[in-house]
This record gives C-alpha cells, structure tokens and sequence, in this order.
C-alpha cells in the first residue's frame, strides 16, 4: 500500500521553496513596488487589505463580489469591509509618497485624472493619489463625490519636499468619521490616530490619549521593534524547516509499523473468528443430531401405537363375528382399558423442542467490541487539540474519526485575518423557509434509533416537532406552574463522584450496555447490562456481588434487558426487555426467576418504577403509553399520553399517586395521576435540557438528572419550584440512566461503560423573583434570529412610506387605492370529503401603488383557503388569518384555528402569507431576521392592501359575513387591516397591542434588535435625523399632527401633498385621482381619525430599565416614534363598527408591554378587550380553551352574527 502522506524529497523541496519565497520577499521589502500587480500600472488610489498587500482601489473595485468582503488575489485571504466598503480600507501611504517624490523628481508632470494624458498637472489630491490639471482641481472643488478630498498645489509639495530632504513630510491626514478635523491626537486604548472630536465623544474618559507629536517617535520605536522581532522569527522558522526532512522520516516509520500492527491484529482476529466459527458449527451439529434422535424418537412411538390400534381393531373384529355376546363382552373391560391407552397418546408435532433451533447473534455488541477492543490511532495531543470529553474507556482521547460526527471534535478554523468559523447550530431545527420556526417536521424513527443503540441527541436543540394538534405540541413544553430564571441567570454548583466503577467488556463488572439503573434497600446498585443480556449487582461503594441471566427467551433468561426497578418491600427486582421481546420479568432479590408477562400488552417499554404498594408503573415510548400491573401481570391501569409526551424516558410516583414522567424531547418532567389526567409540568427548556430520568429523595424533592452539555442535576419541589440546580465539575460520555440511594447520591449510568456515584450538597439555589418577563425571556432565548441586521432602510424610501402612510390614515381615500376587479389566481384546488382547500396567488397591490421598494421574491401574495364544499345556510362566513412572528407556513393557523372554524362552526378560512416569510422570504434573509425597519413597515402596509383584495374577491364569490383575526404580530396585521374596510367587519386581535413602539424599545425584543447597526446608519446618514423623524406622528409623545398647534385643515393639505407625491414618484395605481377627490369630499373623518387626541392620550415615560441604559437615547426615541408612526392605531381610522372587536391581551406580557399605552377601548370605543393571566407565552397555553375558535372567531361569524347585538355575535355577556 502506498503512503498517503508526502514523500521525503517533496517535503524537503517544498522547505527550500517556503525559505526561497522568504527571502524573496525580504529582498523586495528594500524596494517597494509602484506597479499594481493586477493591472502593472502604476498604482491608482492605493489601498492595504489586511494581509498587507496593496492594489489599486479600481481594480479591487472590478474583483469585488460581494460587498461585505474582498478577497486578496495573491494570497485569497478575505478582507472584511465595514460600511464604506473599499473606500473605508486605509491608503497605502508610503507608496503614494513615494510616488510623489519620483513624479517631483521629472521635468514635467500630466495629469492622471483626466482621459487626456497630455495636460499639465499643477496639483495633488491625496484621497484620489492622483495629479490634477486646473480642471480637475475645479471639479474637485464643486462636485459632490469629491467633497472631502484634500487637494495641494505641487509648488505646495516641492516646498515639503524641500524642508524635509528625507521626503516624509508630515501632510495633515483628516478623521475618517469628522471630515473636516486633523488627527492630532493617539489613542493608546484603542491604539488609532483620533481627532479633538473623537476624544471628546468616542474615546473620553477611560480612554489613554495623547499628542501624535509628543509620542509619535515612540510609537514608531514600537512598530521598528516589531519589525525586527518579526525577522527574528523568520530566522527561527527557517531553522525549524530544516528539521521537516527527519520529521518526514520518522513519520513513514512509524505510519509503516502502525499498518503492520494493523494487519497483525487483523489476522489475530481472524484467526479467533474461524476458530469459533468452528466451535459454533460443531455445537450446531450436536444439537442438530440430538434434535434428529428425538424427533426419530417420536416416529417410532406413533408407529407403535399405530400397530397396537391395528392388532386391537383385528381382535375386536374377529370377538364380535364369532363369539357369542356373553364371550365378547368378557373382553370389553380389557378392550376398553388398551384403546383408552393408546387414546390418551397424543404426540406434539408443533412442539418447538424438536425444532426450534437458532444461532443467537448480537450484531450490535459485535460491532462496540470490535470498534473498541480492536485499537486505534494514537497520535500526539499537541498536534490537534482534542475537545475536552472523556470518550469511551477503550478510546482514550486523539481518536480521529470519519463519521460526520467528528465535526463537533475539530478544532476551530481561522481565517488568517480576526474571526472563527462556526459551524452551523440547530442544523434541523428550524428547517428551510417553508417550514415553520416553531413547528419544523419530526423525526419519526427516534425511538428506533433508541433500539438500534444510536444517539438521540447527537442533533443539537431540537425545538419544536410538528406533531397531530401544533397547540398541544407547544403546550407540552411550555405549560409550566412557575416560571424559571434564564439559563443565564441559573448559577449551578459544581458537585463531583465519590466513587466510579466498570469498564468494556463481557466479563464480571464489565459492560457493553449499561442502560438502566435501580437502588436496592441495602443500597446494592442494580444494572440492567443490555448487550450482555444479564443483570449485575454491586454494593454501595461499586465492588460486585453477583450477576444473574443469559441470552434467550426461556425462563430465567434474559433478552436485551433495559430498565430496571426493585420492590422496596420484598427486595424482587423488575426487569424490563426492549425488542422483540417487549416484556416483564420479576426476579427476587438472589438472582431466581419469579415470572414474566406482558408480551401481548407492551408495546415499547421504556421507563419503570414500583409504588408503595408494589404496584409496576410502565411508561412506553413511540405509543406514549402509561400502563400500572400489579405483580402478578394484571392490568389496574392504563391510559395514553401521546398529546403530552414525546419520548418519555423515566419515571417515578409519590404517594399521593402521581406519576412523575421525564420527557426527552420536550425538555421537562411531566405529571399525570393514575386516571391519565395531566396535572402540571416540571421543568422546561433551559433549565432541564435532554433529561435523561427523574427521582425523589428522601425529603420528598423531585430530581431531574439531564446530559445536556454535561451531568446536571436540577432539583424542584413536587409543586415544580426550583429548589437548587447543580452540574459535574467533569464532562461525561451521553448517559443512559440515573438511580438515588437513601443517604441522597446519585448513582449515574454512562456511555463510556462505567457507573458514577454523586453526592450533592444541600444549599439551596438564590430565590428567583417571577417577575412578568422572565418566561417570555426565557422563550426568547430559544431564538436565535436578529431584527433590523442592516438597518432603518434607505432614507428615500422611508419618506415614500411616510407619504402612504398619511394617506392610509383616511379610510375613504387609502380604500379607493386598490382596484375591486383585482385578479386572484386560483393554482390548486382539490376536495377532501366535506372540505374544499384552494391555494391562489396574485400581484400585491403594494408593488402599484408604491414601486420599487418591495423585492421581488415578495410581489407575489399567496394564500391557502379551506371552506365546506357544501354551505349550510344562506351565510358564508370567512375568517382571514394573519400570521404571526416566525409564521412561514400555514399549518400552525390551519391546526390551531381554520379547521377548528371549519369543523365545529362551518365558517371558511383564508389563511394568508407574510410579505419577507415562507415562499416571500429573500434568499439573503436569514430565518425570520428581518434586514430593515422598513421591511417591517412594507410587510404591514401590504397585508393591508392584500386583506382588501381578499374580502373583495370573496364578495364577488357571495360569501360573507367577515372576520379578521392573528396572534401576536398577526393580530397587530389584523387590527390595522380592518382600519381601511369600509363595511363592519369582525376583529379578533390576540397579544397585539396598540402600538409597536414598546415592543422594540421596553419589550423582550428589544434584546433581538441590531442597536449597534441602527446607531451607525443613524449618525451616517443625516436624513435620518434632519428629515425623516421631522415627519413622524408620535400618538404617545404628541408629536406631529398630534401637537396642540396642528389644525386638521393641516393635516388634509398634508395628505393631499402625499398623494400627489405618490403620484409623482411613478405609482401605476389609476386610483390616485379619486383617492384625492374622495379625501376632499370627507367632512366625517375627523371624529374617526383623530379621536386619541383626548386627553386618554398618556405620554410615555422615560424608561431607565437596566437592560436600555447602554443604548443611546436618541435612537431608542427615533425607533419609538417610527413605530409609532407606522403602527399606532391612533394614527389610522376607527373601524366602521367597534362594537364587533374583542382585543385579547396578556396581564404580564413581557413581548407587548401595556403600561404608559392607551387603552383600546379608549382608542376605539364600544370595542371590549378581555385581560387573561400570564405572559406572552404562558398566557396561549395556560388559556387555550379561550383562543379556541368556538369562543372567539366562531361565535363572531355563527348565525348569531346577524343579529344587532354585537356582544351575542361575539359569544361575550355584558360583564366582559
């Protein structure tokens, strides 16, 4: 076999080169080029990528793919741009003054601004590097892309020159940021050249600063120093190359003797294998012979009681035809007593000992032993730094796989220049943009997986399954009794093992499997050693004592036994099997078969435990089931659990009969008593990860044991309050299974075949607060994308939004915008039973009436449709659905509300997308992080327009009443939506809001917007602050039209002049002109429109919250008057009728903040909001029965809608 690595002479060629190129490039340093070597021109506009090389900003300009980044052309080394791009990299300064003194050095000079080579130069732009004619000096002082540049004349230069014979003259080099201000000063923090401004502002108190001419030499002492520092390195790694030649050599040596030891071993292997293959062969044959002999055992026997019957038969033949009576009938006694023999002679043909023979193979201890008892490559530890996880016993640390596992073991990548590559997190968790953030598709074969002896939690976080009912799915995570304190805030202490035990193998306190655990009452650890097909028994301090089992399926053998449990009382010990046996076996407490049962009731038997009367409590996987035997195998119980649970794992019951149940996959312990009613939930994401079991001690605590990134133990009471949270000071292999003793340790099964034994301390954890937003913050950290990563959006389209957003304050000019024929595109449309589903499309109206600032993947709206294939009733009721934050599908509204709607009420579903979500996502667009703050506007804006276009659509197909409804966002899309309908619709806004503006400046996700980003675009770009939030109306901080000095004649010629600037700015809607004559004929909307102007208006307060005070005031402000602007109700018009609006919001929700907010019922009155306990989270779970269709949306569109009672039609009594 040939070597896979280089050859000693290419190694040692490839040293020589590495020294050559060094020298080469020390001997060019004397030098410096003037050419780029790009275009090997002399360079134009000079500037230094981070590796150090210096090319022409036009030719960077040409190479330039992305904008973010360039990449070098020599060495391919990125170069990361900040928000100038190339024009932010630093010049190379020491070339373009180089390039002065040679071009001062010739007789004449031209100018290299120009086309024409011929015209005399008479100055120098520094910023260009290039010469400039009297014109070129002319347009660099009237033309804007030159504003900035500092231009010299050459006499200017010549005078430099020449009071500096050396030619380094020290030319003014003005701030990057402040424009017009020298950088005098160096900041020794930050190690940069600043300006008077920047030591005021940016680099003040803390900051080290100092006169650049008071410590410029030293500084330059300092970079001298690091340049000889850096050549004597290089003579080091020139000695270091010499030795790659006696590197190589010992490296074939050894790569040679470690493939023969490979061979040896391989044949030794072999070897061992032939030889029990022929032992298995000759045991075969042997029970094959003694098999033939019982079987030709048994012909014999049939055959001779088939002669006997004959020889009888004959005899009776011949009594009867020629004996009297009298003489028969003294043989019947005789008679009767030998055929009754040989009647009772029943021979068992389908007895499976004559028969049943089978060679009994365990594939998958096979493949552990041979994996881990062959060997493996052992290299040094200093060459790649191994990741700090014990790996099993037989593996120490250094293996190097070619699994894909073996990505999380690598070390960090760097990319030469300041940052790490990262590998991707949650790789299946949230899917592509067609799937759901919060429901991505399950996983179907975890529990085989399980069985087969693969690892389940080798994906990451899985957040969310798609499961049968989404509602139950997240309720099953997130329905706790108490809140927890983020992951961030849970100090845990630090616990270590005592005592640990067991190793590899198939002898006497060895594992291959240990995948269960138990406690006697004498403390003797009990474990379920699966692959070896037996059960060991140490003492409390891990020293065997006996073991019991073999592999079969007889009496007293054992078949890949899993979990196990002992019947404190007696001593027996409960043994469960997995595949294929799927039974319960009871030993005593010596090891001695008992009895076995539930073949034909379990299914998948995972978790185990006995309560204080003996009773076995199963808890099986995959079917989610809870069944309770007594110990004879009788059924008492049994319930199923699949709307709770996921992949449950452990299990344990107190007395009151409750049944505590740890779930994997949904990250808590769930509680059921023994009826199967599911009582509360313990635990949760972040706090109790992948648990792996659970127990009570003494004190009656409930332990929740979990592998998340370590060995956690995280201890609450039964009621679910967090009592202390603790971690192993020692990382572990993934574990199977945990078990308490009496004096509180922990006995902990891992997968490195060894057996842990862990005491805890008893101090309790600080006591959390459950203040209002810790869950929603809790929540919020599961997410991971980011808001506004690019920033507010450009200021021209903004002002553009601003002039339609005016307009869509009067109803009766933004409805006449979009056109009532507007086409609607029916793709797909099929029939299941009594349901009809469509799924359509069409041209959002938004791309009309303002182009050119929606993408293009966003232009097309599409929506899903389920309604009854046969109406009931002349009424055709229809509910719209919006989708709310991270929504890209339609599932989640399809499951949660339309087929409820449908199935319970009849009443039809229009279940629309999201602008910039599912199909409308831009590929750039990561997840739901949205680039701009305008992209939110635009997203808003067009569900309005696009919610107009489907109520006409549905007008002109005869249904109707209507309804809108959305939870969190969608609610706020909903609420804004029903603004510009000109006819009583009903409205179903869910944890909306009134405005938007505390969401992204006091609420949770205010921690998700990119502040550093706004806070650069805002001070870049002065539009921003001297024209754009000029415009803004603030309902809660009266500003704009909401000033005591605004008239409403004002405010109309405001809106006229918006209109006709729509107009202008090239809008295709033919609308414009009737919205104009509409807005002139309006004498009513005064009273609708400018209604908050009461004095129910509350200004907000300043808010000094920790978590705002490192974020700049002024962008907090102007963030809160955007949304304000664009998403206050105040500043649109009242709903025809508020009398049919139900506005449901949570007491303490974190994610939608209502203090120092208008109420709704202020805002619109007549409209009626239902407060319901809880946070943003908390309070859908915790109150499904009221976000039920039957309780809101259906009830608003049921019969009872036609009458004159709006508080009937929305199913609400008069106390509400």
């Amino acid at each position: 076999m040939s070597s896979p690595t280089p050859s000693q002479s290419d190694t040692v060629t490839t040293a020589s080169t590495a020294s050559n190129s060094s020298d080469s490039e020390m001997e060019n340093a004397n030098g410096p080029n003037t050419r780029c070597s790009i275009c090997q021109e002399t360079y134009t506009i000079p500037k230094v990528l981070s590796c150090f090389h210096t090319f022409c900003q036009p030719c960077l300009e040409k190479l330039q793919e992305v904008a973010d980044k360039i990449s070098c052309p020599e060495c391919h080394q990125d170069t990361f741009l900040g928000g100038q791009g190339l024009t932010g990299l630093l010049p190379d300064y020491a070339v373009s003054n180089l390039l002065e003194t040679n071009a001062l050095d010739t007789s004449a000079l031209h100018c290299t601004g120009c086309k024409s080579k011929e015209t005399n130069a008479v100055a120098r732009c520094f910023d260009c590097a290039n010469f400039l004619c009297a014109n070129c000096v002319m347009a660099h002082q009237f033309m804007h892309c030159f504003e900035g540049h500092r231009v010299a004349s050459l006499s200017e230069i010549q005078g430099n020159k020449d009071e500096n014979g050396s030619g380094k003259s020290e030319k003014p080099i003005y701030c990057p940021r402040h424009k017009t201000d020298v950088l005098k000063f160096f900041c020794k923090t930050c190690v940069q050249p600043i300006c008077k401004e920047c030591t005021v502002f940016d680099h003040g108190r803390g900051h080290d600063c100092s006169f650049i001419m008071d410590i410029g030499e030293k500084q330059m002492d300092v970079l001298q120093r690091m340049e000889e520092d850096a050549k004597n390195k290089v003579n080091e790694l020139r000695v270091s190359a010499k030795g790659i030649e006696h590197i190589s050599s010992r490296l074939q040596v050894q790569y040679h003797k470690a493939q023969n030891d490979i061979n040896d071993t391989y044949n030794f292997y072999r070897a061992m294998l032939e030889e029990r293959k022929q032992e298995s062969l000759k045991e075969l044959d042997q029970v094959f012979n003694t098999k033939q002999v019982a079987i030709s055992s048994l012909a014999q026997k049939i055959q001779e009681n088939v002669d006997r019957l004959f020889q009888g038969c004959e005899f009776v033949d011949k009594v009867v035809k020629y004996a009297s009576i009298t003489e028969a009938l003294m043989f019947k006694n005789l008679v009767e007593q030998r055929f009754q023999n040989m009647f009772n002679f029943c021979p068992d043909i389908n007895n499976q000992m004559y028969f049943d023979i089978e060679f009994v193979s365990n594939f998958q201890a096979i493949t552990t032993g041979v994996r881990n008892t062959f060997g493996y490559i052992r290299e040094a530890e200093d060459i790649i730094p191994p990741v700090q996880k014990p790996p099993p016993i037989a593996r120490p640390n250094g293996v190097i796989t070619t699994s894909s596992s073996s990505t999380s073991s690598s070390p960090p990548l760097t990319n030469g220049h300041s940052g790490i590559f990262e590998t991707p997190m949650l790789s299946k968790d949230f899917g592509g943009s067609q799937n759901s953030l919060i429901f991505p598709p399950a996983d179907t074969n975890m529990y085989e997986k399980w069985s087969n002896g693969m690892d389940i939690f080798q994906n990451g976080i899985d957040v969310f399954s798609t499961s049968a009912d989404p509602l139950f799915d997240i309720s099953s995570k997130l329905n706790l009794t108490s809140l927890y304190p983020p992951k961030s805030q849970l100090k845990r202490q630090k616990m270590i093992y005592h005592c640990k035990f067991g190793e590899f193998g198939v002898m006497e306190g060895q594992f291959t499997e240990p995948s269960g655990v138990a406690v006697n009452a004498q403390n003797d650890i009990i474990v379920a050693d699966t692959n070896n097909h037996r059960i060991q028994i140490f003492d409390k301090e891990g020293r065997f004592k006996f073991q019991f089992g073999e592999c079969g399926k007889r009496d007293g053998q054992l078949l890949y036994p899993n979990r196990v449990a002992v019947v404190k009382a007696s001593g027996d010990i409960i043994v469960t099997e997995r595949s294929p046996t799927h039974q319960i076996q009871i030993y005593n407490q010596y090891g001695q078969f008992v009895r076995k049962f539930g073949a034909n009731i379990l299914q998948h038997p995972r978790g185990v435990t006995v309560d204080n009367k003996g009773r076995i409590v199963i808890v099986e996987c995959k079917v989610m089931r809870v069944i309770i035997f007594d110990q004879f195998g009788n059924v008492i119980h049994k319930f199923g659990c699949s709307k709770h649970l996921e992949f449950p794992n452990g299990v344990v019951v107190n007395d009151k009969e409750e049944i505590f149940i740890s779930d994997n996959r949904a990250h808590c312990v769930k509680v059921f008593n023994y009826q199967g009613v599911f009582l509360r939930q313990i635990g949760g994401e972040g706090i109790t990860n992948y648990p792996i079991g659970v127990g009570i001690n003494s004190a009656g605590e409930i332990l929740v044991a979990d592998n998340h990134n370590n060995f956690n133990l995280t201890i609450f009471t039964q009621d679910g309050q967090l009592i202390n949270a603790l971690e192993s000071k020692v990382k572990h292999a993934q574990c199977f299974d945990v078990s308490l003793m009496d004096d509180g340790s922990v006995v902990l099964a891992s997968k490195d075949y060894r057996l842990y034994i862990y005491r805890y301390p008893s101090i309790r954890c600080h006591e959390y607060s459950a203040g209002m937003s810790v869950f929603d913050s809790l929540f919020r950290n599961l997410i991971l994308t980011s808001q506004f990563v690019k920033g507010w959006g450009q200021p021209s389209h903004l002002k553009r939004l601003l002039d339609l957003r005016k307009v869509l304050s009067v109803r009766d000019a933004a409805y006449t915008l979009v056109d009532k024929n507007h086409q609607v595109d029916i793709l797909h449309e099929k029939v299941e039973g009594n349901v009809r589903v469509l799924e359509g499309e069409f041209h959002s109206p938004w791309d009309k009436i303002i182009p050119g600032v929606m993408p293009s993947v966003v232009k097309k709206s599409r929506f899903q449709m389920i309604i009854p294939n046969r109406w009931q009733g002349p009424s055709r009721p229809v509910c719209i659905h919006h989708g709310g934050t991270g929504d890209h599908g339609y599932l989640i509204r399809r499951r949660l509300m339309a087929e409820p709607l449908l199935n319970d009420h009849g009443i039809g579903s229009i279940i629309i997308e999201s602008p910039f979500y599912g199909s409308r996502k831009p590929k750039d667009q990561f997840r739901s992080s949205l680039q701009n703050v305008s992209d939110l506007i635009v997203m808003g804006g067009a569900l309005m327009f696009e919610t107009v276009v489907l109520l006409h659509w549905c007008e002109e197909e005869g249904w109707g009443p209507f309804c809108l409804t959305g939870i969190s966002m969608g609610g706020f899309m909903s609420s804004l939506a029903a603004t510009i309908w000109p006819k009583p619709i009903g409205l179903v806004p869910c944890l909306a809001g009134v405005t938007a503006s505390p969401v992204y400046t006091r609420g949770i996700l205010t921690k998700a917007v990119r502040w550093d980003v706004l806070k650069n675009s805002y001070y870049e770009d002065k539009e921003y602050e001297h024209e754009i939030r000029k415009k803004l109306d603030s309902p809660e901080k009266r500003t704009g039209r909401f000033s005591k000095d605004y008239s409403i004649q004002d405010y109309h010629s405001d809106v006229e002049r918006a209109l006709q600037r729509i107009r202008e700015a090239g809008s295709q809607v033919d609308g414009i002109g009737t919205a104009i004559r509409q807005l002139r004929t309006v004498n009513d909307w005064k009273a609708k429109s400018f209604s908050p102007t009461s004095n129910n208006l509350s200004l907000l307060k300043n808010d000094k919250s920790q978590q705002l005070k490192s974020l700049d005031a002024e962008i907090m402000d102007f963030m809160f008057e955007m949304m304000d602007e664009f998403t206050h109700l105040g500043n649109y018009s009242v709903p025809v009728d508020t009398s049919m609006i139900l506005s449901v919001v949570a007491e303490e929700d974190a994610y939608v903040p209502r203090d120092n907010v208008i109420r709704l019922q202020d805002l619109w009155p007549g409209s009626k909001v239902k407060v319901i306990p809880g946070g943003h989270v908390l309070s859908i779970v915790n109150n499904r029965q009221l976000f039920s269709p039957r309780d809101l949306q259906g009830r608003a569109l049921t019969p009872a809608a036609k009458t004159r009672d709006p508080l009937q039609s929305l199913g609400l009594s008069e106390t509400e």
